[in-house]
């Protein structure tokens, strides 16, 4: 039940990553459309260059897939849960 739970923290706060970042974005363009730069502006292009240097310093890859994959499956199985290796497993690529 340990991992069960670990996933659902992951996801919670990938989740909220997410929307933070996305309200933060279209903020970033109604600001520059509305043409009020302002320190929320500043901040909010902050937030997205930490996100482009956290992106690359994972290579390209979300820094809690890290942890995601982490995580031991309770069957015992190699971790499937990325979208990548889940095609890969369907044979898509082989």
């Amino acid at each position: 039940m340990q991992a069960r739970a670990a996933l659902i923290a992951i996801k919670a706060v990938h989740t909220v990553i997410w929307v933070v970042l996305s309200a933060v974005i279209y903020y970033l363009l109604y600001a520059v459309i509305a043409d009020r730069i302002d320190r929320w502006f500043w901040m909010g292009l902050g937030l997205v260059g930490l996100e482009i240097i956290a992106l690359l310093l994972f290579r390209l890859s979300c820094p809690l897939t890290v942890g995601w994959l982490e995580v031991p499956r309770t069957d015992g199985a190699r971790s499937d849960r990325s979208p990548r290796q889940g095609v890969a497993k369907q044979g898509y690529w082989n």
